[in-house]
């Protein structure tokens, strides 16, 4: 069947389940990075690292979002197999982009960063990681 094992069935509850994961997922990717926008539109902003809104809860709140979001297609589709898209995303997140992103943001915003760091260990999967 490819990518949906129910086709014409009725939406059961993982279906739902996958709509209600997929939002949550689009509104931590999305929301963050719209605030984080308008923080750094304001000139009095220039240079400095945001570490408000969900940012401050979690250091990459947006890539467990967009993991989020695939889990939630995953779920949607009524395949348990499709969960191997997400869970390999967030673990080459995990693995390439946070470090590589965390090495910038500790140059770029050096003296924040460290304190940054500190109040928010959460780094990507908020309570785990």
């Amino acid at each position: 069947y490819g990518a949906s094992e129910r086709r014409g069935a009725a939406v059961g509850a993982m279906e739902l389940a996958g709509v209600v994961v997929f939002l949550l997922g689009t509104y931590l990717n999305l929301w963050p990075e719209y605030t984080r926008y308008v923080w750094k539109s304001d000139p009095g902003n220039a240079g400095r690292l945001y570490a408000e809104g969900l940012f401050a809860a979690c250091r990459h709140v947006n890539y467990f979002g967009e993991v989020l979001s695939f889990a939630g297609f995953a779920l949607a589709s009524s395949s348990w197999w499709n969960l191997w898209v997400p869970l390999v995303m967030g673990v080459g997140m995990a693995v390439f982009s946070v470090p590589e992103l965390d090495a910038y943001l500790s140059t770029k915003y050096a003296a924040e960063w460290a304190a940054y760091t500190r109040d928010v260990p959460c780094q990507m999967f908020p309570f785990v990681w």
